[in-house]
């Protein structure tokens, strides 16, 4: 083009026009370069106008295409696994759940009944020797089978929390990985509906134009034609003035 930059602010007003955007764009005197989206649906029709900006000596187009199936499969098939990842590990927080209060429970149960005994031999008042000897005895036995059930229980609420902790880190993991996915698979089709491209703009010359139409070896000859042509003349006008 003779006129880059006016060229360019054309182009940019039919990308808009056509419903696309303009991602990036840039001009000078002798150069410019516009990166812009188009929606699918749109191209042929915006290609049409923008060829017609220029004669066809005048624009070098290039197109390329993609098959995306194959990338879309992956995304799906990562999809359904993550789903399935997130299905299991929220059962298995569920049966964590479900088996540490039944496993609570029991033990509750245990202690409750370690507690009334105590409660019951305390309040228990005799004179008889061995009788005073076995209630010391059980005593001392159910006290230690209650510091031994207590510390199952310390065990288990620390094994249940730290479980816990890694499936809720685990689900949270996999929430986000399907998020990011499910981004992919939304870009990715946001890709098949939209043609990417740039357009360069290149200033060019009288000359450059001349020999986008006359072949190479001639274009020196007519030239240097019209030189000695414009040479000559003006030596005739000059004759003519002196005569």
């Amino acid at each position: 083009t003779r006129s880059v930059q006016e060229l360019a602010q054309r182009i940019q007003t039919t990308i808009r026009g056509f419903g696309g955007r303009v991602d990036e764009s840039s001009s000078s005197r002798t150069y410019g370069s516009i990166r812009f989206v188009i929606p699918a649906g749109q191209f042929n029709a915006f290609q049409n106008e923008i060829t017609s900006f220029a004669g066809k000596r005048f624009l070098i187009e290039d197109i390329y295409s993609q098959n995306m199936l194959s990338q879309k499969q992956s995304i799906e098939q990562s999809q359904e696994n993550a789903r399935k990842t997130i299905t299991q590990l929220n059962a298995d927080r569920g049966e964590l759940i479900a088996n540490y209060y039944r496993v609570l429970t029991a033990i509750q149960s245990e202690l409750a009944a370690y507690v009334y005994e105590l409660d019951q031999l305390r309040r228990e008042v005799t004179n008889d020797a061995v009788r005073k000897a076995q209630i010391a005895a059980r005593i001392q036995f159910l006290l230690t089978e209650e510091k031994r059930v207590n510390a199952r229980l310390q065990n288990e609420n620390a094994n249940y929390g730290k479980n816990l902790q890694s499936l809720d880190a685990q689900i949270r993991y996999a929430k986000d990985n399907l998020t990011s996915l499910d981004t992919q698979d939304q870009e990715l089709l946001d890709t098949v509906a939209t043609v990417r491209g740039t357009i360069s703009l290149d200033w060019i010359s009288w000359p450059e134009i001349m020999g986008l139409y006359i072949p190479s070896p001639w274009l020196p000859i007519l030239l240097i034609g019209a030189a000695i042509a414009t040479y000559i003349m003006g030596r005739l006008r000059n004759r003519l003035i002196i005569f």
